[in-house]
């Protein structure tokens, strides 16, 4: 009979609202969920139980090995991998393996009554409230925490939203205002938006500049658009509104979503759903066809707007499948479960899911995890079913996706074409320059040499001059010597003016050099 309700509710995927409530065993009434950004891994939990996760969409549930305690909130890393809970009188929750394995942090110090989770898009910033607490945060994934006093621990605080960023925190509180930290929850500041307003529920976007914050008392809905800076009220058919107990938002805040109790019926609940932004709001008919009671209130919606859960009185649980509203993050998520039938043979579950592709999911019906030593296995108690679920708007996508990454591609070529045209031409005037520089180096070789020639003449010319010097004062000594031998001879010997001429100017060298000889013959007879 259960596997036949999976079944069912498969087949009506796929822009429409299910009725889940037939594939939980037991008869508690759920209190909080929370869901992956592309809506393929959701938890769910009832009070005093525990957790229920799903990994293919909403399509089976299986309940984990997390305690089971009084759970008031869930937050979940958009991948689904990490899942932080908060629950009544107790401790905080973390899982880092997607529900498998599941460990307990006290940032206070004792138990509390955790109202509120909420986790940045890896869940490495996290932060939690308490009724009558502070607000805690910690920037390590929960390792350690830190306490703001400075907000005054007498609030009822009931929602805390963290920012996929984290660099925005936002929190409210029953008759109190809106906090707001933008330091990643080192300090927190009062808004000033309304006093006296029964706050219930606060969302933000991925990157902190959208937020909204519902109002149970009146029936309100609040919006900012600039990163909580200033809030304005939105219309939402105001007249047929009693109270707003929930809100939610996508990842860019384009779609809002928002739980509320109509005038006609205070113990009735109605959806209402927004895809800009908050600006028009329409109610979702197909969920009030559940007939869902007012108690245990609870929406979360997928970061890419594909998925919504609500939670509702007597153990009501509603998903609605539909198009992704966004496709800007792509995340692909793939989970493995190993199951074992009723009969002992062994079989394998697999959801493997992406925001962008057409989706098959393999699902095990009434599945629980048992837990031998550290290790847990899924064992399920009926036969296993399997279905497959194909998304004709996210094929769509993924032909838009595909044509973007060809023309991605395409520039990625070109620009590679030119990188290496470019480098062709680098690798040719660095060549140029190589050459370039050995000439340089060869003619200053040349000119290196050519004045080391020069050098070395002009040192020999110095030393010729210095030898012809030497030369010519040999010459003029030896003259001035023979010049003055001759004036001497001249005077002693008698002889003529021209023959005293003729050795210095050769006019009569032979008569003269005669009279010589015969003079110094005469004079040298004994």
């Amino acid at each position: 009979m259960f596997a036949l309700i999976a079944m069912m509710c498969v087949t009506h995927v796929g822009s429409q609202w299910v009725d889940a409530r037939g594939l939980f065993t037991g008869s508690g009434w759920f209190q909080t969920s929370a869901v992956s950004y592309g809506g393929w891994k959701i938890v769910v939990a009832r009070h005093g139980e525990r957790p229920w996760i799903s990994f293919d969409g909403g399509s089976s549930f299986a309940a984990s090995t997390a305690d089971a305690v009084s759970w008031n909130s869930f937050s979940m890393s958009w991948d689904g991998t990490t899942i932080v809970g908060g629950a009544g009188g107790d401790y905080i929750h973390i899982s880092r393996d997607s529900g498998s394995n599941w460990s307990v942090v006290d940032p206070a110090g004792g138990p509390m009554g955790w109202t509120s989770v909420s986790c940045s898009e890896d869940c490495s910033v996290i932060a939690a409230v308490a009724g009558g607490g502070n607000i805690w945060t910690s920037t390590d994934a929960g390792t350690t925490w830190t306490e703001d006093s400075s907000v005054g621990s007498s609030k009822d605080w009931q929602s805390i939203a963290v920012s996929g960023d984290a660099s925005k925190i936002v929190a409210v509180a029953l008759n109190a205002n809106i906090w707001l930290s933008t330091d990643r929850g080192a300090t927190f500041v009062e808004q000033a938006v309304g006093t006296n307003e029964e706050w219930t529920d606060v969302a933000v976007s991925a990157d902190g500049s959208k937020m909204s914050a519902s109002v149970r008392n009146g029936g309100k809905l609040w919006r900012s658009t600039d990163s909580g800076t200033s809030w304005s009220q939105l219309s939402v058919n105001a007249s047929d509104l009693t109270s707003f107990l929930r809100v939610d938002m996508s990842n860019s805040g384009s779609v809002m979503v928002a739980m509320h109790v109509p005038p006609t019926n205070s113990y009735l609940l109605a959806v209402w759903k927004s895809t800009d932004g908050g600006d028009t709001w329409s109610e979702e008919t197909g969920f009030s066809q559940f007939g869902f009671s007012h108690d245990m209130d609870q929406i979360a919606m997928a970061g890419d707007g594909s998925k919504i859960v609500t939670l509702g009185g007597g153990g009501a649980v509603a998903v609605w499948t539909g198009p992704a509203a966004e496709t800007s993050t792509t995340i692909t998520l793939s989970t493995t479960l190993s199951s074992t039938t009723s009969s002992s043979t062994t079989s394998s579950s697999t959801a493997s899911s992406s925001t962008t592709s057409s989706s098959t999911a393999s699902s095990s019906s009434s599945t629980t995890f048992s837990t031998t030593s550290s290790t847990k296995t899924a064992t399920a108690t009926t036969a296993t079913s399997t279905t497959s679920l194909t998304v004709t708007e996210t094929t769509q996508t993924v032909t838009e996706t595909t044509q973007t990454v060809t023309e991605t591609t395409q520039t990625v070529t070109e620009t590679t074409q030119t990188v290496t045209e470019t480098t062709q031409t680098v690798t040719q005037t660095t060549q140029t320059v190589t050459e370039t520089t050995q000439t340089v180096t060869e003619t200053t070789q040349t000119v290196t040499e050519t004045t080391q020639t020069v050098t070395e003449t002009t040192q020999t010319v110095t030393e010729t001059t210095q030898t012809v010097t030497e030369t010519t004062q040999t010459v003029t000594e030896t003259v001035t010597e023979t010049t003055a031998a001759l004036d001497k001879a001249s005077n002693g010997l008698g002889l003529s003016t021209n023959c005293m001429v003729a050795p210095l100017h050769c006019w009569c060298p032979w008569s003269c050099m005669e009279e010589l000889c015969v003079v110094f013959w005469e004079t040298s007879r004994p």
